[in-house]
């Protein structure tokens, strides 16, 4: 008995080709059964849609692999680069930064060194400043120390070492030029009585005032107004003759006089009065001063003896130790208020 699904050999079976639809035409020869004892021979594989896809698939396949690895190594490179960039900012910003820390350094290196450059220049003033202070302090000292060399300290004029000095170089100036040379002293008479009388200081006011008188009288550029004795002044008079001389010593009596300075004592009339002694040279050989002062000296002597408040007077050519005998004559003068 055969079973109900099998096929005769006779039977025609007509199966539609294989992708094609119900509505295509049947194939020109009609399938028949194998026979019996014949070797089937396998149909040909027909190719199906999918199989005849698959080369395409494959290269569709592999473009996408390769398009997502060129992506891939893209996006690797964007990566990179925008690191890169990262990077460089962050070395650009460190450079801004460390490029401002060393402004910043400079510029406190600077004001520092402007800050140790003024504070030199300030110390250098200020050592300038007390250089200068000292510099004046030391001229003031050499000022004062001079005065007190060359200076009587009590009336400002000129001590009787310098006045010396100063006669001196007179003389022998005038020796040179061939011009007379004069010597006027002058003598506070009763000095002493007036210092006991009136005490040490009004003395001492009485001293100042007649130097100042006597340099208000002798005023010429080349006299020399000196304080020689406790009491005494002398005036060192160049190119002045024998006349003028005499001339101005009675200007300097009479100028005391005029100033009635108080003096209690009756033998001095009720005011101060001095005596005056001149002399005046021709030099023509070398006279030593104190030479010179001696004659002078001895001529304000001579006018102390007559009374005071007087002047006498003596030319060069005449000797000491004659003068008292010839005082009264031409060559001196005896005036008495």
């Amino acid at each position: 008995m055969q079973e109900s699904g099998a096929l005769t050999a006779t039977e025609e079976i007509a199966l539609p080709a294989a992708g094609r639809d119900d509505d295509s035409p049947a194939p020109s020869q009609p399938f028949a059964a194998p026979q019996p004892g014949a070797t089937l021979t396998p149909a040909p594989e027909i190719p199906s849609a999918s199989d005849e896809a698959g080369p395409t698939g494959d290269m569709l396949l592999a473009l996408s692999l390769v398009l997502l690895v060129a992506i891939v190594l893209q996006l690797i490179r964007i990566v990179r680069d925008r690191e890169n960039i990262r990077e460089a900012r962050e070395d650009r910003d460190a450079a801004k930064e460390e490029a401002r820390h060393l402004r910043s350094l400079l510029a406190q290196m600077e004001k520092s060194a402007e800050i140790k450059s003024r504070h030199r220049v300030t110390r250098l003033l200020q050592r300038s400043q007390q250089a200068e202070r000292e510099k004046e302090a030391l001229e003031q000292s050499n000022t004062r120390l001079r005065r007190l060399v060359v200076r009587d300290d009590l009336t400002g004029v000129t001590n009787v070492q310098d006045l010396g000095h100063a006669l001196d170089k007179e003389l022998r100036r005038a020796l040179r030029s061939r011009q007379p040379i004069s010597l006027v002293i002058l003598d506070i008479d009763g000095f002493r009585r007036y210092n006991r009388l009136y005490g040490h200081d009004k003395g001492d006011d009485l001293l100042r005032r007649l130097a100042n008188l006597a340099q208000s009288v002798f005023r010429r550029a080349g006299d020399q107004v000196g304080r020689i004795a406790a009491d005494r002044f002398a005036v060192i008079a160049p190119d002045m003759d024998y006349e003028e001389a005499l001339a101005q010593a009675e200007q300097m009596r009479k100028r005391v006089l005029e100033s009635a300075i108080k003096f209690g004592d009756p033998a001095h009339g009720g005011r101060v009065t001095i005596s005056c002694g001149v002399t005046t040279l021709l030099p023509e050989k070398v006279y030593r001063p104190y030479q010179v002062f001696e004659r002078a000296v001895l001529a304000m002597q001579l006018a102390k003896k007559r009374g005071g408040n007087s002047v006498r007077g003596d030319r060069a050519d005449r000797d000491p130790s004659k003068l008292a005998a010839t005082a009264g004559g031409s060559a001196s003068a005896n005036r008495r208020n």
